[in-house]
């Protein structure tokens, strides 16, 4: 929520988030809270529907059958 960096080195544990670059430490869930709202105002901001999903939000299933 600081310098922006996105890295998987931020998380070395389930419960705590430290950024690499700049040092910020806290809670993980208080971060995501951070990332979900901004990405919330990020979305209303730009007027799009709250049903529109960007494909990197969720899983992604093969729907071809065998």
């Amino acid at each position: 929520p600081q310098c922006g960096l996105v890295s998987a080195e931020n998380r070395k544990t389930q419960a705590s988030f430290a950024c690499v670059a700049c040092g910020y430490r806290a809670n993980a869930d208080l971060v995501g809270a951070i990332n979900v709202l901004r990405a919330g105002r990020a979305r209303l901001a730009c007027g799009m529907s709250g049903a529109v999903r960007p494909l990197s939000a969720g899983t992604q299933r093969n729907l071809l059958q065998h």
